[in-house]
């Protein structure tokens, strides 16, 4: 059985043209607080929408992390519609 490749998602870089492709192409990335803002460690769900039609992240993610998260959303929907 293949291991998943884990992603430290403080680390990613940001990729302007592949963000710049998916807002041109109707796409919209961005973080949803799971608690309430006043929790001691507030968590995120990523959110991307295409439309109407939202897709929320299974995954949680930290104050730290849900940027680079945001970033790497938007590179994977550029790779996989762009067809670069």
């Amino acid at each position: 059985m293949a291991q998943k490749k884990l992603i430290n998602y403080k680390k990613v870089m940001p990729n302007y043209d592949a963000a710049k492709w998916c807002i041109n192409n109707g796409y919209k990335v961005y973080p949803v607080p799971v608690r309430p803002f006043n929790s001691v460690r507030p968590k995120y769900y990523i959110c991307m929408q295409s439309g109407k039609k939202v897709s929320k992240s299974k995954q949680e993610f930290s104050k730290d992390e849900w940027s680079g998260a945001v970033w790497h959303t938007y590179e994977f929907l550029y790779k996989k519609h762009s067809g670069r």
